[in-house]
């Protein structure tokens, strides 16, 4: 019983050694995507570097790729100014990125106003904007409805948000700037 005790006592001295050590030098942690989301609230406005497999590189502007989660959740990272386009070869290969959590506020008039373009391209028999799906399943939205019926599930959840005393936004989040990103 002793010796486990000098153990675990030791154990934790060199933890918080490691961690004290990386704080002063201006080490940062590298998080799983698992942790990031977990966090993520607590972590707005701070760098993070972050390790996960990249489970969707966009293909249109190439400028925001996704890492996922252990249960399948995605979370997506934007481009930073030094990154003309994320490198598709980095598709399904672990991702060490960095760059700054961003919380990003929907308000009602928000969807609103964006409920209202929808159903007036809808009307004229117009192509709706694209809503890429990955960025719905980030987003934890339906991937198989329509952008106006997202928009509109997004309304209802934020007035009983706001119904039931909550914030008057939805709150997603992203990491942006990333300009330093390695695959493997």
């Amino acid at each position: 019983m002793k010796k486990q005790f000098n153990f675990r006592t030791a154990l934790v001295a060199v933890v918080l050694s490691v961690s004290s050590f990386m704080i002063a030098n201006g080490a940062n942690p590298v998080y799983t995507v698992d942790q990031l989301v977990a966090q993520t609230p607590d972590l707005v406005g701070q760098t993070v570097t972050v390790k996960g497999t990249c489970e969707h590189v966009c293909t249109s502007s190439g400028k925001k790729i996704f890492l996922g989660t252990e249960n399948g959740k995605l979370f997506r990272f934007n481009a930073g100014d030094k990154v003309d386009k994320f490198n598709r070869a980095a598709l399904g290969k672990d991702v060490t990125i960095t760059g700054v959590v961003t919380e990003n506020r929907t308000y009602m008039a928000d969807l609103e106003k964006l409920e209202a373009r929808l159903t007036e391209a809808e009307k004229k028999k117009a192509a709706a904007a694209e809503h890429c799906s990955t960025d719905a399943k980030a987003n934890d939205e339906n991937t198989e409805s329509t952008p106006l019926q997202r928009v509109r599930a997004q309304k209802d959840k934020l007035s009983k948000q706001i119904a039931a005393g909550g914030k008057d936004y939805l709150a997603s989040y992203t990491v942006n700037g990333c300009n330093d990103y390695s695959f493997e």
